[in-house]
């Protein structure tokens, strides 16, 4: 049925009312403004955010180098914040480039040199955002892909991925080829292709994951006015994995506690029943604090008792400290998107900035993780947790899009004339309000929402 582009904001900011306030209270604001919401000084505990700035920093010299990693310790320490939004894989979308680029931006006036993104690494290789390879829009303002992975992948997630090999390279070339793009912007692709893609770097890797983390810091770098800028995008899943590894399997902490204690297990099974990225009994969705991983495919568990059992009860998994400590270093096991938030935003108090569900979801998760706290009787935790915020948005919006105002993806910005694009850019970043923004991306939230694209009026 045709309805009018207000009942369509209206449908949306009824399912996320968070977003509608969102909008309500800053509505009218450059993003320049916005995103000085981004920056907030953390009281949280100094000894936990050390651990994870520690992890994270360590994270990130493994992939990008000692410097990269002592520029983001230096960000963190001043701006304990992450987004959150992202889904991990090259970056180009833009539902999360236009966001991503206005974190850079906000970062630079601060004089920060790193941008941290903990993007979901859950996610299938045939997800919308298209994780599996590059956009780029052609002469025409056509989308196209390249394809670093065949259909062959769609379902593994992303964290899983084996990473591509050297002999890809002439089959993408080829597809290259074929895109209707000028000889000089097609020439500087298939540089960046040959060169950013399958750097020796990249090709040592032996992990999707990891690939994508080198590739985007150096596209990042290539992108005018963002040359000195470091984007360093890395798994939540991944994080989270290392902080419990590291401190919390010898020692019994709250977190040893939650995993391990048979009464703190039994709470997270009541409070966590039917909340967005943990599990559902009545519709059999998610999965009870891990997924396993199992030859590529993502396996929901169930809770027992004393095991977490995949639905089919053909895979059983002591829930005992040994055992899962090894199946989360062997990467068999990975944690859910509640789990994760628990770790990263509720224990170590790392602000998470996240998309229009997020900023719904994530206080659903922080509303039952306080429960469970206030049932298991850990008040001085519960009083760290409740001024953690999780409401700030910074996800799916347009600052940037073409004349037929498609938006525009992260290579287009990388072919656009440089003499031009930084100023374009920054010219979005301190004129364009965030009202506007996100009323651009209206209909992909109805359509997210309901299913559907609105047929308008």
């Amino acid at each position: 049925m045709p309805i009018n582009s207000e009942e369509v904001k209206q449908a949306v900011f009824s399912n996320k009312p968070v977003l509608k306030k969102t909008i309500q209270d800053n509505e009218g604001k450059t993003l320049a403004a916005y995103f000085e919401h981004m920056f907030v000084e953390s009281s949280f505990d100094y000894e936990r955010r050390k651990d994870l700035i520690g992890v994270v920093a360590n994270t990130c010299s493994e992939l990008l180098g000692i410097e990269t990693a002592e520029a983001l310790t230096a960000s963190l320490e001043n701006n304990y914040f992450a987004s959150t939004a992202d889904h991990h894989g090259f970056i180009g979308h833009p539902f999360f480039f236009n966001a991503d680029m206005c974190q850079s931006l906000a970062a630079m006036q601060r004089n920060q040199q790193a941008v941290l993104i903990l993007s979901c690494g859950s996610i299938a290789m045939n997800n919308s955002s298209f994780p599996r390879g590059l956009l780029v829009h052609d002469e025409k303002l056509e989308e196209r892909r390249l394809h670093f992975f065949s259909t062959k992948y769609r379902h593994v997630p992303v964290h899983a991925m084996s990473a591509y090999t050297k002999e890809q390279e002439s089959r993408i070339l080829k597809e290259l080829n074929s895109i209707d793009l000028a000889a000089a912007k097609k020439d500087l692709l298939k540089r960046v292709i040959s060169e950013v893609c399958f750097s020796t770097a990249v090709m040592e890797e032996t992990s999707f994951s990891h690939q994508a983390t080198i590739v985007n810091n150096a596209l990042w770098k290539l992108i005018p006015g963002q040359e000195k800028v470091e984007f360093i995008q890395l798994e939540q899943e991944e994080i989270t994995r290392r902080l419990l590894l590291q401190f919390h399997f010898e020692t019994e902490t709250l977190l040893w506690r939650l995993l391990f204690n048979p009464n703190f297990r039994k709470a997270f099974a009541r409070h966590f029943d039917g909340i967005t990225g943990a599990f559902n009994t009545k519709s059999k969705r998610g999965s009870y604090m891990f997924w396993a991983l199992r030859e590529g495919k993502r396996i929901a568990l169930e809770y027992d008792g004393k095991h977490l059992v995949s639905t089919d009860g053909l895979l059983i998994i002591p829930f005992e400290a040994e055992v899962i400590e090894r199946e989360l270093k062997a990467k068999r096991l990975i944690p859910t998107m509640a789990l994760s938030f628990i770790v990263l935003s509720f224990y170590y108090g790392l602000r998470c900035g996240g998309g229009f569900s997020q900023i719904n979801y994530l206080g659903e998760i922080k509303r039952a993780y306080m429960g469970l706290l206030a049932e298991m009787e850990e008040l001085d935790e519960n009083k760290r947790v409740e001024p953690i915020d999780t409401e700030f948005f910074c996800g799916e919006f347009v600052m940037m899009e073409h004349k037929n105002k498609k938006a525009a993806f992260a290579l287009d910005m990388l072919l656009s004339d440089r003499t031009i694009i930084e100023k374009v850019i920054s010219t979005a970043f301190h004129t364009k309000s965030l009202g506007a923004s996100v009323e651009a991306m209206m209909p992909e939230f109805y359509k997210i929402i309901t299913g559907t694209y609105p047929s308008y009026v």
